[in-house]
């Protein structure tokens, strides 16, 4: 666990290739629950109705996206100080995700 200590800019000693894993395991998750989703919806809507099905999935998923950009916002303002350093800091310096 690294700590900053005043205006130190040092490089944190944290490698990008730590992320693989949870990459991995998301992308994975959310192709093989996206394409069942979608073969379901496909399969039981009545035939009229399978192109405007299509769009209430891929409308679902993008209001999932919508509402987690607005929790982010909202962390983001609820656990800023008066500096605006918060959990989700914009430099990961400054960055308290490990409280």
């Amino acid at each position: 666990m690294a700590k900053v200590v005043g205006d130190n800019t040092a490089t944190l000693p944290i490698s990008v290739f730590l992320l693989i894993p949870q990459f991995f395991l998301v992308g994975s998750g959310e192709a093989f629950i996206y394409t069942g989703q979608l073969d379901f919806v496909i399969t039981q809507s009545p035939k009229g109705m399978k192109t405007m099905s299509t769009g209430l999935f891929l409308s679902t998923l993008s209001l999932g996206f919508f509402v987690s950009s607005f929790l982010v916002s909202v962390v983001k303002r609820m656990t800023g100080s008066r500096d605006g350093q918060g959990w989700l800091a914009d430099n990961i310096n400054y960055g308290r995700l490990d409280c």
